[in-house]
C-alpha cells in the first residue's frame, strides 16, 4: 500500500482529522521547523476520496452559481419578450385607430394610411370597403408618434409644420370677383 504524506493546511482537511504531532521524515530526524507542522499519511484511497469530494463541492458550488445565471437569463429572454408584445400591441392598437378613422368616413394623413397598409393590409382593405362618406369629414392627426415617423419614412418632426389655412390664406389664393354695380334707376 503507497502511502501520500499532505500538508493538513494544504489539503483542506476538517480539524477532526488533522495529527497533532509531527511525523519524522525518511532520514529519521527531523528539524524544529518540520516539528511545528502538521503532517498526516493518507492512502492513495483516502486521497482520491478527498478529491473526489472537493470536486463534487466544486460543482455543486458551480451548479448554484450557473443556476443564478440561467435565472437571470430566463429574466432578461422574459423582459424580452414581453417588451416584443407590447411592440406589438401597440402597432395593432394604432392599426386599428387608423382602420377607424378611415371607416368613420374621416380624412387620415397619408403616412397613416401607408402605416397600416404596411402592417395590416388585411384591415386597410376592409376600412376602405366599409368606408363611410361625410358631407364633411373630419381632417384626423397622425396617430404614429415621431420616432415611428421617422422609421416609415415621414415627415421629419424637425422641419417646419405647413399653415394651416386661414381666411387671409384663402384670400391671397383666389382674389374676390368684383361686385357688379346694380343697375342705375331712372335716367
Amino acid at each position: 500500500m503507497e502511502v501520500t504524506t499532505v500538508k493538513a493546511r494544504e489539503a483542506s482537511i476538517p480539524p477532526v482529522t488533522k495529527v497533532a504531532a509531527a511525523v519524522p521524515v525518511s532520514s529519521g530526524a527531523y528539524t524544529r521547523e518540520q516539528a511545528r507542522e502538521d503532517r498526516i499519511e493518507l492512502s492513495r484511497q483516502a486521497v482520491e476520496a478527498m478529491k473526489e469530494a472537493l470536486d463534487k463541492k466544486a460543482r455543486e458550488k458551480k451548479e448554484k452559481g450557473g443556476a443564478k445565471s440561467d435565472m437571470q437569463q430566463q429574466l432578461d429572454n422574459a423582459k424580452q419578450a414581453a417588451e416584443a408584445k407590447m411592440e406589438e400591441t401597440k402597432m395593432k392598437l394604432r392599426c386599428l385607430q387608423i382602420a377607424l378613422s378611415i371607416m368613420n368616413g374621416d380624412n387620415v394623413p397619408p403616412e397613416d394610411e401607408k402605416y397600416l397598409m404596411d402592417h395590416d393590409p388585411e384591415l386597410h382593405f376592409r376600412a376602405i370597403m366599409m368606408r363611410r362618406l361625410k358631407e364633411d369629414p373630419e381632417e384626423k392627426e397622425s396617430v404614429l408618434e415621431d420616432e415611428e415617423q421617422k422609421e416609415e419614412g415621414g415627415a421629419d418632426p424637425a422641419a417646419p409644420a405647413p399653415a394651416p389655412a386661414t381666411e387671409s390664406a384663402a384670400a391671397t389664393e383666389a382674389p374676390p370677383a368684383p361686385a357688379e354695380a346694380p343697375p342705375a334707376e331712372g335716367g
